[in-house]
């Protein structure tokens, strides 16, 4: 069930929710926006009482009481309707801005670690596993926000195909379907979604044009003497080019 709090509902109103929610033997979740808060509370309504009696016991402090019907309730767009982005070191996933992820596939020395990537905080991306139906990535993304880590991103970085011409397949489509379901934003690998340095190019201009929040991208000093996956890295040089390419992209887009 999904508990939408009144805008600037008191404290102790929101306490005594909370304590009714548990006493009716559902676990609270809360989740803060800017305008409200909402409240998830997780148990089996079929087995516990209705949640709809909060509206008549606190009508000065809770808006409405939904049920959420799909199986991933805390990642859904039902109980968190506005986009949610997460902040690492000032830099917001989600929101307007398309953030760029790079670096090598692997860490090879501390010296190249010092010169491809730098320390970013510890967000939450979860790669969609080469065999995972959506359903079962975004199940998954329910028990990382479940187990008390709001700072989810999901990772699109293909999938097991019969094809053959690339390393795996690229689920572009992923994009609006995860959108459309969640609020959480998604991050999609190219790299490992071809398996090919020559289509990162055209994998990142599709991902920006179909709404991805931000791009992970293997980039390399030297592809050619990369200790792993070599093939699907681009170099210094290609990763500034496409950094250029991008741009119209992002324009038509609406992103920046």
């Amino acid at each position: 069930m999904i508990i939408v709090f009144k805008p600037n509902v008191a404290k102790k109103d929101e306490t005594a929710v909370l304590k009714e929610i548990e006493r009716l033997g559902y676990r609270p979740h809360i989740m803060r926006g800017v305008a409200r808060t909402v409240v998830g509370a997780i148990g089996d309504e079929l087995t516990h009482q209705s949640l709809e009696s909060l509206l008549t016991l606190f009508p000065q402090a809770v808006e409405s009481v939904m049920p959420v019907q799909k199986r991933f309730k805390l990642v859904s767009r039902e109980a968190h309707p506005a986009d949610s982005t997460i902040n690492v070191r000032g830099a917001l996933i989600g929101g307007r801005k398309i953030q760029i992820m790079a670096g090598p596939c692997s860490v090879e020395s501390e010296t190249q670690l010092l010169t491809a990537a730098a320390q970013a905080g510890k967000p939450g991306l979860l790669k969609r596993g080469v065999s995972r139906r959506i359903e079962e990535w975004l199940l998954a993304g329910e028990y990382v926000l479940a187990n008390g880590n709001p700072n989810l991103m999901f990772c699109e970085r293909g999938i097991r195909t019969f094809e053959t011409y690339t390393r795996n397949t690229l689920d572009l489509a992923a994009i609006p379907i995860v959108k459309q379901e969640s609020h959480c934003p998604i991050v999609i690998d190219p790299s490992q979604g071809s398996g090919r340095a020559d289509l990162v190019t055209a994998m990142c201009k599709g991902a920006v044009a179909m709404g991805a929040d931000a791009l992970l991208i293997e980039v390399h000093p030297n592809p050619a003497e990369a200790l792993s996956d070599g093939a699907q890295q681009i170099s210094l040089d290609a990763f500034a080019r496409l950094m250029t390419d991008l741009k119209p992209f992002l324009e038509a887009a609406g992103r920046a």
